[in-house]
């Protein structure tokens, strides 16, 4: 049954909403239909729907399965247009899609953008940040990432320090 046949018999269309776009999102991304994700994506601006972190993140998975960094910044982008706060999560998941990009230098750009704007950066986001660097293979940023950690007392995770040791073993054979 279609919209219109549905309004001539006197029923009103349900209009999604940020439940019905995240779980349409996220039924794309478990199917590997990346691209289907972001077309659903787009229901947000055409319903007017403020979305919240969580369906920002379900997008954002979209992107790490083909390490789309610009969708991705495109999708914080429209948080901020709108004023929905990034969590630890979303930061988390943008920076490991810089780091799928293999691009060290954009997910510092993005740790540094989010504590400019005075938002929280936590453990996650650093490990994701740590991953990036290993991706890159890039050992001179993650080491530097690793003296940040340090400097602000955070403690670090196992991973983030596997993807420490990776990076610098990857370093010493070429």
């Amino acid at each position: 049954m279609t919209a219109e046949s549905s309004e001539s018999k006197g029923c009103k269309p349900i209009l999604p909403d940020h439940v019905t776009v995240g779980a349409l999102m996220k039924t794309c991304i478990q199917a590997g239909q990346a691209d289907r994700a972001r077309e659903v994506y787009k229901m947000l601006q055409e319903y007017s729907i403020k979305g919240t972190p969580e369906v920002y993140t379900i997008a954002l998975r979209s992107c790490s399965l083909t390490g789309d960094l610009g969708f991705a910044l495109k999708i914080y982008e429209d948080m901020n247009k709108i004023g929905v706060q990034p969590d630890e999560m979303f930061l988390s998941a943008l920076v490991d899609v810089a780091g799928h990009a293999r691009r060290a230098d954009a997910a510092f750009e993005i740790i540094k953008d989010v504590r400019a704007k005075g938002f929280h950066v936590g453990i996650m986001a650093y490990s994701s940040c740590m991953g990036a660097c290993c991706n890159a293979k890039d050992w001179k940023k993650a080491l530097q990432l690793f003296e940040e950690i340090k400097a602000i007392k955070l403690i670090p995770t196992v991973p983030m320090m596997n993807a420490l040791i990776t990076s610098l073993v990857t370093a010493i054979k070429f």
